[in-house]
């Protein structure tokens, strides 16, 4: 699967810049991810290798600390567990996180689920 792209009308004047995420993910085990808060995510892209992909993490409210991945035949679920901020609180705007996750083996043809 190609990384998808996405085309917005910018105004006069501005350039995308291409986010390129780095660090990665921890996986969780099922007894880390019982102790967190799956998070909201979407897909940013997906490496050239197949076995990596790039997210974008809704972290306006939780803090990212991993991630668990359950493959089949024909799919691909990825959940990402987070944790309250240290504060307690969370922010008024939307606050995003870029970061990577490494697939036990590459994505190929099955579907991705979970964002």
């Amino acid at each position: 699967m190609p990384p998808q792209t996405r085309s917005y009308d910018l105004p006069p004047g501005v350039e995308a810049v291409p986010i390129v995420p780095t660090g990665h993910l921890p996986l969780l085990s099922s007894d880390e991810a019982a102790r967190l808060t799956p998070m909201p995510w979407s897909l940013v892209g997906v490496r050239d290798d197949g076995a990596t992909i790039a997210i974008s993490v809704d972290a306006s409210t939780r803090v990212p600390k991993g991630a668990r991945v359950a493959e089949t035949l024909d799919d691909v679920t990825v959940t990402v567990y987070g944790t309250a901020p240290p504060d307690g609180l969370g922010v008024a705007v939307a606050r995003h996180v870029f970061t990577n996750i490494a697939l036990p083996h590459p994505l190929g043809s099955r579907r991705l689920r979970g964002c």
